[in-house]
């Protein structure tokens, strides 16, 4: 009885026997985020949290926002850039940004935890520079 949902195929999914079909195929091993990025007065580039990057404690939520603002083009883009630079304004944990880039970023998933958080590319959507 073990061995039935591995002779059904990785398709197979029912109670009680499973093949836990969302774990049995391969995953990319690159992934793409759109992010909010504040940028610190030593050049040093930190993803923002959600609260800050779209007003919401929701991360999937945050990225989905992030995502519309970028693929509605630039205009939207970098009005969302300014929305982030005012919220923020108000928390004190953010007085040495010098700008807010939105940026999309692809990431080694593997790598991310082996070596660091670097994406193997960024491009970027919009930037805004904080007024002093």
């Amino acid at each position: 009885m073990t061995l039935f949902p591995v002779c059904e195929g990785v398709e197979y999914d029912s109670f009680p026997l499973s093949s836990y079909p969302m774990f049995a195929h391969d995953r990319p091993r690159e992934m793409v985020v759109t992010q909010a990025l504040g940028v610190r007065h030593d050049g040093r580039r930190e993803p923002l949290p959600p609260m800050i990057s779209v007003g919401t404690r929701e991360v999937l939520q945050s990225m989905v926002t992030l995502e519309r603002a970028v693929g509605l083009g630039r205009a939207s883009a970098d009005a969302h850039c300014r929305e982030v630079i005012s919220r923020a304004a108000i928390d004190s944990d953010y007085d040495d940004l010098v700008a807010v880039e939105l940026a999309t970023s692809t990431f080694d998933a593997v790598a991310y935890f082996e070596r660091g958080p670097e994406p193997l590319r960024r491009v970027l959507r919009a930037r805004c520079e904080v007024s002093p």
